[in-house]
């Protein structure tokens, strides 16, 4: 390949390689935001969970106990199952 069509093909391709990069700046911006909204959410649910479990501390302890009693049950029926 000649040095003048290395040339005119990197001319050609330059709107190309901006538009991409514009289109990835986006991206991460939004995917940033996402990441953010989502972590903001998770730890407005985080502080209402130990917000109740403080308010309800017996209750707490009985719902993880039943609940792991429950996957006690269904991981022996599996295990069993083999």
């Amino acid at each position: 390949m000649a040095p003048q069509d290395t040339i005119a093909s990197d001319v050609r391709s330059a709107p190309l390689r901006h538009a991409a990069g514009e289109s990835l700046e986006k991206a991460r911006e939004a995917t940033k935001d996402l990441y953010l909204r989502g972590k903001e959410r998770v730890v407005a649910w985080e502080e209402n969970v130990e917000d109740r479990i403080r308010e309800r501390p017996m209750r707490s302890i009985l719902i993880a106990a039943g609940v792991g009693a429950a996957v006690g049950v269904v991981l022996g029926v599996a295990l069993a199952r083999r």
